[in-house]
């Protein structure tokens, strides 16, 4: 769960499948923005060729909405909480 301007509310989930065969993983993510009224996911796999899992082939597909990265200062609550409080993001 999350809040900023564009999407407004966001609510979503995620899922992992690490074990799928013992060299596939399987992931993915969902979710949906109130204000913009769009779904967000995220689908992918990665194939280890080697049990040591040191080297994968994976792909991933999805939609989402592009950022500037901050460079990590602020983490999703807090942008969450100014949006929500001071209508900053």
């Amino acid at each position: 769960m999350r809040f900023n301007r564009v999407e407004g509310f966001f609510f979503g989930s995620k899922a992992s499948l690490d074990t799928l065969l013992g060299v596939i993983k399987v992931h993915g993510k969902v979710g949906y923005g109130f204000s913009d009224k769009r779904i967000k996911y995220t689908v992918g796999t990665t194939i280890y060729p080697f049990r040591t899992r040191m080297i994968g082939i994976g792909m991933e597909r999805y939609q989402s909405l592009g950022h500037t990265p901050d460079n990590q200062i602020y983490g999703t609550f807090e942008i969450s909480l100014a949006a929500l409080l001071k209508k900053e993001d």
